[in-house]
C-alpha cells in the first residue's frame, strides 16, 4: 500500500497498491464494519496514477496518467477521459527574478552542507541580482545560473535546457573560457575567447 484517502463522505477509502508489480487503483469500503472488508478494483491497465482524488459527492475517483486525465465512477468503472485544454503564457522578463529567487532560496535551505562549502551563498546569489535581470533569454540566466552554482563547488549540482523536439536556431555562438566578475556589478568580464 502507497497511498490512501477517505472520501469527502467517509464511505470510501482510496488506494494505490501494487498487485504482480503493477499499481492500480482499489476503493475499500468504511461504512460495514461488520463484515469482511473487500476492495474493489478500479483500473487494470499499466501506467501512472497521479494526482489521484475523490470527487466532492464520493461518486467518482480523479486521477492522471502521463498524458490524459481520467475520470472513474464508483458505481460501473467505466474510465472516461477528463477533456483538458490550457496555455499558459510565461513572461520571462517578470518571471525570471522571482523563479530564480525561489529556487536559489530553496536550494540553499536544502544544501547539504549548511555552511554551503563557505560560499556565503545568500549575499552572493543576491548580488548576482543584475545580472539576472539583464538576462535577455532562458540560455543566458540559465549560464548565470550554473555560474552561480559553480561557487558551491559541488559536484553534480547544475542547471539543463528543457527536453526539446524542436532543432536550436543555428546561430554563431561566443565560447568564453571563463568568466570574471567586474568591480561594477552589472558587468561581466571575458578573460578568454576561444578561438
Amino acid at each position: 500500500m502507497i497511498y490512501q484517502t477517505i472520501s469527502p463522505d467517509g464511505k470510501w477509502v482510496l488506494m494505490i497498491a501494487a498487485v504482480a508489480n503493477q499499481l492500480n487503483l482499489y476503493v475499500y469500503p468504511l461504512t460495514n464494519c461488520q463484515g469482511s472488508f473487500v476492495a474493489r478494483q478500479l483500473t487494470s491497465t499499466a501506467g501512472a496514477r497521479a494526482k489521484r482524488q475523490f470527487s466532492p459527492d464520493s461518486k467518482e475517483v480523479y486521477y492522471s496518467s502521463r498524458v490524459t486525465s481520467n475520470i472513474i465512477p464508483l458505481e460501473n468503472r467505466q474510465t472516461r477521459q477528463l477533456a483538458v485544454t490550457a496555455e499558459m503564457d510565461v513572461d520571462f522578463a517578470r518571471e525570471k527574478l522571482r523563479g530564480v529567487s525561489a529556487g536559489m532560496d530553496l536550494y540553499s535551505d536544502n544544501f547539504f552542507d549548511p555552511d554551503c562549502h563557505g560560499a556565503n551563498w545568500k549575499p552572493y546569489a543576491a548580488s548576482t541580482r543584475p545580472w539576472r535581470a539583464g538576462a535577455r533569454s532562458p540560455d543566458e540566466l540559465r549560464r548565470i545560473i550554473l555560474e552561480m552554482l559553480g561557487e558551491l563547488n559541488a559536484s553534480h549540482s547544475g542547471i539543463s535546457a528543457p527536453q526539446s523536439s524542436a532543432q536550436p536556431a543555428a546561430i554563431g555562438r561566443l565560447e568564453c573560457d571563463s568568466i570574471a566578475k567586474s568591480t561594477n556589478a552589472r558587468r561581466l568580464g571575458i578573460t578568454e575567447v576561444i578561438r
